[in-house]
């Protein structure tokens, strides 16, 4: 008897839609005609700025301000913007080559006429032709956009441009990881009109930067010191902000928002209906793809069934706040932040630093492709498969803490972990003081007690 294999293709999964006080399911066929469905086509009320902002997006992803000596012969320039629409908010984000830089343009509903309007995700390549016609785009312009699964479509007075669908950069599923972990801790630090915007900018070199650069406010002026300055936070790499100069003379604002151990900083330009964010990492050369904030969620919060409650509730939201969805849920704050940390990693939610909270998204990646990304998560998992954690106390006279010893080849590393950090004897802690993101031994220490 004959055997066959047949494989079904479907654009995306059937859903269970809410519809005032009732609830409809919505079912997606397989027929050829629905393998690239349309998610916007419509109108963009602000053709010029628009442009602006997508020529700004474009020269980020195809710019590199670190090259690793084994890329010397090398250099990938790719361009592929991340594109998500949703009822209220279209947005484009990406990644430098380098992942040391993320950009992301939001359009909100003021900014836009929609004859069709479905959320979802897809990215695309901005090559040379589109960005050649974003440059032409005046304010008197028309400028129309087609959005759906395999391409992206802008049709403007002068030109007609189409970019397919590519394969997600690697260091860009990692990248997109670990940037909404390290944005929870950022806060504001100053804000500045357009006069004082273009002002500070015309300070930034267009050289490179090699040593760290203290960035405060001193009354209506920015301050660039050599040195710490109280209330300020540091960057190197300051030629990256010259990637905001050409929109600063059509912004209204611009707002900076930094972490305390400065391992980002946050450039928000407000321009009418649309907003456009420039996240640095600290150096050029530390890439978000390399961070390890998220790597303690990644330990410690595999509880699926929280994390499941809470992705059910995902409906292309742009405003997902953790202290509500936990009273929707009837769970603690913490665990459902823990959640959406972990959902953050596996693409289904980013991070608004503007409006601190999370919105919906679907990025291309499984969560197994994540998680064997990190180097220092796989071999904290080995340590335990070894045996190699034994617990020493649980409290100390000092307060509550948790003390372990963590064998590693032939030496035993002491980790300490209590309410206000983890410390480790070993090499890696010494180097970088936990800023890093936990080594493996405090993982593997993590993972210990979950098992308990």
């Amino acid at each position: 008897m004959s055997q066959y294999e047949f494989q079904t293709q479907y654009a995306s999964p059937s859903e269970l839609i809410d519809e005032g006080n009732q609830r409809q399911l919505s079912l997606v066929s397989s027929n050829s005609e629905d393998l690239n469905p349309s998610y916007f086509t419509g109108e963009l009320k602000y053709p010029f700025e628009t442009a602006k902002c997508l020529r700004a997006l474009s020269n980020l992803v195809g710019s590199r301000f670190y090259i690793p000596p084994a890329m010397l012969a090398r250099i990938l320039r790719e361009a592929d913007p991340v594109v998500t629409t949703s009822q209220d908010m279209l947005r484009f984000e990406g990644f430098s080559s380098c992942c040391s830089s993320y950009g992301r343009l939001d359009i909100n509903k003021e900014g836009f006429t929609a004859d069709k309007l479905t959320p979802g995700t897809t990215n695309v390549d901005f090559q040379a032709s589109m960005r050649a016609a974003l440059a032409k785009v005046r304010a008197n312009d028309d400028m129309s956009l087609k959005i759906s699964q395999k391409e992206v479509h802008i049709e403007t007075s002068k030109d007609s441009v189409i970019e397919r669908k590519v394969k997600l950069p690697l260091r860009w599923i990692k990248g997109f990881s670990e940037l909404q972990a390290q944005q929870l801790s950022a806060k504001k630090h100053f804000q500045l009109n357009r006069a004082e915007t273009i002002r500070f900018l015309r300070q930034i070199p267009r050289s490179k930067t090699r040593e760290f650069t203290w960035i405060s406010q001193m009354g209506k002026s920015t301050r660039l010191s050599p040195r710490a300055v109280k209330g300020g936070f540091k960057l190197k790499g300051l030629e990256r902000l010259k990637l905001l100069e050409e929109l600063a003379p059509h912004c209204e604002t611009l707002t900076v928002y930094a972490d305390a151990n400065s391992s980002l900083s946050c450039w928000v330009l407000k321009l009418g209906a649309l907003t456009y964010t420039l996240v640095l990492s600290a150096e050029p050369w530390r890439g978000f793809s390399g961070e390890g904030n998220l790597l303690k969620d990644l330990a410690t919060g595999d509880r699926e069934e929280i994390t499941a409650r809470v992705a059910s509730t995902f409906k292309w939201q742009q405003s997902i706040r953790p202290e509500e969805l936990a009273h929707q849920l009837g769970e603690e704050t913490e665990a459902v932040s823990r959640a959406l940390a972990l959902l953050a990693s596996r693409g289904l939610v980013g991070f608004d630093i503007v409006n601190q909270c999370f919105f919906h998204r679907v990025l291309p990646f499984e969560k197994e492709l994540v998680e064997k990304m990190h180097p220092r998560l796989i071999a904290a998992k080995k340590l335990i498969e070894k045996n190699a954690v034994e617990l020493i106390a649980k409290e100390k006279s000092s307060g509550s803490a948790i003390e372990s010893s963590v064998k590693s080849g032939d030496i035993n590393h002491i980790v300490t972990i209590d309410d206000e950090n983890e410390r480790c004897t070993c090499p890696w802690f010494a180097k970088y003081q936990g800023d890093r993101g936990p080594c493996k031994h405090v993982l593997a220490t993590y993972l210990y007690l979950e098992g308990k």
